[in-house]
């Protein structure tokens, strides 16, 4: 098994040692996507639930609101989704997959498309379920 490179491990620092919410969130978003580049995917979806708990308080969505647009935001937090979901695939959990691409598809319809490599990770037969169930 890999060892978490050093990236991780600056943002599990910045988790511990952070007061700002917006930095926080942050910290989860991107490690998340460490772990999911990394195949840690069970890492992966509990720092995306973070990140996706954070992001919906109302001290995240003050700072957010003034650091980038509404779409922006919506944008971050659908990709957490349609990551998340990938991961949710890896471990086996299609159930939950499924939930959190429809949840990215509802905060921003372009989120698979533009993020459709991605998918080349899962097993063919449920990309094309996927394909078929959201018409990708």
């Amino acid at each position: 098994m890999k060892k978490p490179n050093l990236n991780i491990n600056f943002y599990t620092k910045q988790i511990r040692n952070n007061n700002n919410i917006y930095e926080v969130f942050a910290a989860y978003h991107n490690r998340g996507i460490l772990y999911f580049k990394n195949k840690y995917y069970e890492k992966s979806t509990e720092d995306f639930t973070y990140a996706i708990d954070i992001s919906n308080t109302n001290g995240c969505y003050r700072y957010i609101r003034r650091s980038i647009s509404p779409r922006d935001f919506n944008y971050i937090r659908a990709k957490e989704f349609f990551l998340r979901g990938i991961a949710y695939i890896k471990i086996n959990n299609l159930d939950k997959g499924i939930d959190d691409f429809k949840k990215a598809l509802d905060l921003d319809s372009e989120v698979i498309q533009e993020n459709k490599l991605e998918l080349n990770i899962i097993p063919l037969e449920i990309i094309s379920l996927i394909r078929s169930f959201f018409d990708i």
